[in-house]
């Protein structure tokens, strides 16, 4: 019986060590399962798409292991300074009344003035807090640079679509002019038009195709991935409208701003040197023992051949005042100059928003116009003047002029829509929080 449960025991080892690749592979750094954003002919979502950003971007893991690292500051400057010891050996023996002084050991430990080393922790604790904002601040601007290289590869993909499709338009339209030709109804040069337009667009449907690539190579890198990873299609973006006013932006960006808290931090960090250069006026002790090896004496001397101990105290002498007093004032400068970096940091923070929200604003107005006026007006425009071509009442060049039309307000309106998007990612990176989700219109 023991022996079947051992026999058990070994094959699911060997099952799981044959299943380790497996698992390793699928691992973000390993270019398994994991690592694939989608094939060509599936839908990229954007949770999926900012996710993978986070899990695997250098930036972030960079920004990331600087703040790791100087969390570790802290300890080293509190920690007192390594203690010291000397050896001496006596060429030419001194001589004193218990025997000569053949060498010696010497120990001593530096003590810096009470409160130094808590304020030196301090310092690098600030320190480690602005590595901190700025690891906050540079995943809210990979999130941010994603959302748009995402939505702009969305524009790219509606836009090669929308080519496409008015390609095959135009291609019908040409099969009209064709047949009206043949029957002496129009002259050739309906039918050359035709051929001209379509051309022109499939120039586009080319330029387009190649501006997808680049895209998608943008992409790709903001990812961290090799800039011809397979990327599926972007998913269908829905129209949302930002419903904060400024005043309501302007607070969450006090709030929420990782910048702003970056510059609290300097601040913070600028004011406790100030302190810390005021603490060079005291000055720092050493300690120290001393053992000295005495040799044989004079035979009747009480403590002949007895080894010497001794006790040893330092302080170094802070005379020149004049160095410390420049120290100080040039901390008290320092800190005044990142109180202005910081007043400078948060009007500069409000005149992005306020262009953010002018964007937002201009481009969601311009959605408005495109869906619900120009478009359907176009595409009736268009219907009418291909029925009336059909019925000889209008020639072809009117039939063109709406043809452009239609795709001038369908390529402006993915355009508004894709600029609304990508403002509104610029907005969420600037105040540092996500807006709030409204309902699509």
């Amino acid at each position: 019986m023991k022996k079947s449960h051992l026999v058990i025991a070994i094959l699911a080892m060997a099952a799981v060590l044959a299943r380790a690749p497996d698992l390793r592979s699928q691992t973000p750094g390993n270019t398994g399962a994991a690592s694939e954003l989608g094939r060509v002919d599936s839908i990229l979502s954007l949770q999926q798409t900012v996710a993978f950003a986070l899990a695997n971007s250098p930036q972030i893991a960079a920004a990331e292991a600087r703040w790791n690292a100087a969390l570790s500051r802290p300890k080293v400057v509190s920690s007192l300074p390594d203690p010291m010891v000397g050896v001496s050996y006596s060429v030419e023996e001194i001589q004193t009344r218990n025997g000569p002084i053949r060498g010696g050991v010497m120990l001593s430990q530096k003590l810096p003035w009470l409160g130094k080393l808590r304020a030196s922790s301090k310092i690098a604790q600030s320190e480690a807090d602005v590595f901190k904002e700025r690891f906050e601040s540079t995943r809210l601007e990979v999130i941010s640079k994603v959302k748009q290289a995402y939505f702009e590869l969305y524009w790219i993909t509606k836009a090669i679509a929308i080519t496409r499709s008015n390609v095959d338009l135009m291609k019908q339209l040409e099969k009209v002019a064709l047949v009206k030709y043949a029957t002496g109804r129009v002259p050739q040069q309906d039918l050359l038009k035709a051929q001209v337009e379509i051309s022109k667009l499939q120039n586009d449907l080319d330029t387009f195709t190649e501006m997808r690539t680049t895209a998608e190579s943008k992409l790709n890198a903001l990812l961290g991935r090799p800039p011809a990873a397979p990327l599926g299609a972007p998913e269908e973006i829905e129209f949302e409208r930002l419903t904060l006013d400024l005043d309501s932006l302007y607070r969450m960006a006090r709030e929420s701003s990782p910048d702003l808290r970056l510059h609290q931090r300097r601040i913070e960090k600028a004011e406790r040197e100030v302190g810390l250069a005021k603490l060079d006026y005291y000055p720092d002790f050493t300690l120290g023992v001393q053992y000295q090896d005495i040799g044989s004496g004079a035979p009747m001397a009480p403590n002949e051949g007895r080894d010497a101990w001794s006790a040893k105290f330092s302080i170094n002498l802070p005379l020149w005042w004049g160095k410390r007093q420049a120290g100080v004032n040039e901390a008290k400068t320092r800190a005044v100059s990142e109180q202005f970096a910081y007043d400078n940091r948060e009007n500069m923070l409000l005149f992005e928003i306020k262009d953010s929200y002018f964007r937002i604003n201009t481009a969601q107005r311009q959605i408005v116009l495109y869906r619900e006026s120009l478009i359907p007006r176009a595409e009736q425009s268009l219907r009418v003047s291909e029925e009336s071509y059909k019925a000889d009442k209008t020639d072809f060049l009117n039939l063109v002029d709406s043809q452009r039309m239609l795709l001038h307000f369908q390529l402006a309106y993915q355009r508004a829509l894709t600029d609304s998007h990508q403002n509104l990612a610029r907005l969420e990176e600037t105040i540092g929080a996500k807006l709030p989700e409204n309902e699509p219109k």
